[in-house]
């Protein structure tokens, strides 16, 4: 198992997922108890710092997807989308990461 699946696979550990088809979130050991679970269309959402190329961005997908199939949805469900967010539109702490 890769790295970036592993780093994913603890993400959605501690993360939620958001189905389409329901209103709200649910963690992904719930997901496990949902019947009918493979009728469910994920949407993960990720935002990066710009400087990706498009073949990370196709790792990082890849690997998310992989994830979800271990969990019963069908890779054909599984949709991702990537933004990348400038670090002058990302702050924490009340800081700007452009500012560094």
């Amino acid at each position: 198992m890769s790295a970036a699946i592993r780093f994913i696979e603890s993400l959605i550990d501690i993360d939620t997922v958001f189905l389409t088809r329901t209103t709200r979130l649910i963690s992904p050991k719930e997901l496990r108890t949902i019947e009918g679970v493979e009728n469910y269309m994920p949407v993960v959402t990720v935002n990066l710092w710009p400087g990706r190329d498009d073949d990370a961005k196709q790792r990082i997908a890849e690997g998310i997807t992989q994830v979800l199939e271990r969990e019963n949805i069908p890779r054909d469900a599984v949709d991702v989308i990537i933004y990348e967010v400038p670090k002058n539109n990302w702050a924490k702490a009340g800081k700007l990461f452009s500012s560094d």
